[in-house]
């Protein structure tokens, strides 16, 4: 592959190597594939050859000096050469990296992927027309979201609505019936005309109101009672009390029977004076109105939660307290 030039000295032939690439007279592709070769095996064998740069340098002249003789097979054993020389010597840098080793990365440096990069880095910019586009797609897609959560936002607004409207709906004839009996807290003052003993004697207590104030008073506590007895009962549990409350009625009525069925026409007061009389007239109203707002409120707890036997229970519960009543006023 070589010419020599004449008078040469025997040193130059024991350089052979180097005169080999630094000498030579290349005259066709033959050569420059020669060439190729010769410096993918030196690339592999860096460090272990001390002519590597000459070596490189040499060929790397040739090939600035007429491009146009090397073939693409030179190009390509060339470029493998240099590829691979590069990993090898990524590779021996980053398996002394600890930190890499560990984290489990590979110590193998891939020209390809950086290739790829390149490549995606270098796609062509956009036009500012395209930007825009792409901008108005942008502000389209936020504005639908923006509607699209509005649209979810007043849906939800208008179920809650709904459920508070049918929350506040009340039967308008279970409400009266359990009005009934209610007894007004602040009638208002009606001042009748005229004095002295007139007005005292249209104020004054009679023992019979009296009675029938205080028999109000326990019948609206004993309803009370009853309500709150249902409502504090489970489910599974109110099966039970009605039985309970049905043995406690035949109690009573057993009680009653004993006693021949003699029950007193009305209850006994204590002889009290007028104004006595009077004090303990409004102390039972005020106790009945208050009573009788604790039991409309327990009512409507008990109608909101509505169960078959709830009216059962109630019924017999009732014939019992209206029994125990007139045994106690016997």
């Amino acid at each position: 592959m070589a010419k020599r030039h004449g008078g040469e000295s025997t040193d130059v032939l024991d350089k052979i190597d180097r005169y080999t690439f630094e000498l030579a007279d290349p005259t066709g592709k033959a050569e420059f594939a020669a060439f190729g070769r010769i410096t993918k095996d030196f690339l592999r064998a860096f460090s272990e050859n001390k002519h590597y740069e000459v070596i490189l340098s040499a060929f790397l002249q040739q090939l600035f000096t007429d491009p146009v003789v090397v073939s693409e097979e030179n190009y390509r054993q060339l470029e493998n050469g240099l590829v691979e020389r590069v990993n090898a010597i990524l590779a021996e840098e980053r398996a002394h990296d600890k930190e890499r080793v560990l984290k489990g990365r590979k110590p193998v440096f891939d020209l390809a992927e950086d290739e790829e990069e390149e490549e995606e880095e270098g796609e062509p910019a956009l036009t500012e027309e395209e930007l825009r586009q792409q901008e108005a797609e942008r502000l389209e897609k936020e504005r639908l979201e923006e509607e699209r959560m509005a649209a979810r936002e007043e849906e939800r607004r208008r179920n809650e609505e709904a459920l508070r409207a049918r929350a506040r709906q009340v039967d308008a004839k279970a409400m009266e019936k359990v009005l009934q009996g209610a007894t007004l807290l602040n009638p208002g003052s009606q001042k009748t005309k005229g004095g002295g003993k007139q007005q005292q004697q249209q104020q004054q207590t009679t023992p019979e109101e009296l009675r029938e104030m205080e028999s109000q008073v326990a019948h609206i506590m004993k309803e009370k009672e009853r309500l709150q007895t249902v409502l504090h009962t489970s489910e599974d549990e109110l099966p039970a009390r009605l039985e309970d409350a049905k043995k406690e009625l035949e109690a009573v009525l057993s009680k009653l029977s004993t006693q021949g069925g003699a029950v007193g026409s009305a209850a006994k007061v204590p002889s009290m004076q007028p104004k006595q009389m009077n004090a303990r007239l409004a102390e039972l109203k005020q106790k009945l109105s208050k009573q009788t707002m604790d039991r409309n409120r327990l009512a409507l707890q008990l109608k909101a939660q509505p169960h078959p036997l709830h009216e059962e229970i109630l019924s017999v519960m009732q014939k019992r307290d209206e029994a125990e009543i007139k045994l106690s006023s016997a």
